[in-house]
């Protein structure tokens, strides 16, 4: 063969490289390009950014005021700055009672646990309740514990006295209606 150029034309020589050697050739190799060195960080920046939206933006430390949307066994479904997120109930916090404050969309104290992920820790209620309900309702007072509306009032007192007050008060059992006292006055 006759030689074009006045250099032989030889296949270049495959060398093996360890895994350290090909990481620094790579490097060279990237170093050397410019434009891939920015589409490769523009690549770590996006999914830098896909991994924040699916943990939720960062929370400072402290308390976060959010609205439950959903109630699903202990966990509920969140909005907490526009951001829709999972969050886990605290130990003390009931279903039920967290159920009516996402109806009624009272906002809720959340904070976030050691392992990242958000609880809800409380209710933030603005208004006195309207409603009291449970299977065992207990008002303990040290004096006295009045319950009235309009005209007529309920009065109990430290010392055991009740008082019932009201226009017209009526009385009705389906069984026994019993009076027990050391005396009765009727008018």
């Amino acid at each position: 063969m006759a030689e074009l150029s006045g250099k032989s034309e030889r296949a270049p020589e495959q060398v093996e490289l360890t895994s350290g050697e090909a990481d620094v050739a790579e490097e060279e190799q990237r170093a050397s390009h410019p434009a891939i060195e920015r589409l490769l960080a523009h690549e770590e920046l996006s999914q830098d950014v896909l991994a924040r939206k699916e943990r939720g933006p960062a929370l400072a430390p402290g308390l976060h005021v959010g609205v439950v949307l959903e109630v699903k066994g202990r966990t509920a479904a969140v909005s907490l700055d526009g951001n829709v997120q999972e969050a886990d109930l605290g130990h003390h916090v009931d279903t039920t009672f967290l159920t009516e404050a996402a109806q009624a969309q009272e906002p809720v104290l959340l904070q976030q646990a050691a392992s990242g992920r958000l609880v809800v820790v409380g209710v933030v209620q603005g208004r006195y309740p309207s409603k009291l309900a449970g299977e065992r309702v207990e008002i303990t007072a040290a004096r006295e514990v009045t319950v009235r509306s309009g005209k007529s009032a309920l009065r109990l007192r430290e010392d055991g006295v009740v008082d019932l007050i009201g226009a017209r008060i009526s009385a009705s059992s389906r069984g026994l209606l019993r009076l027990v006292g050391r005396a009765l006055r009727l008018n």
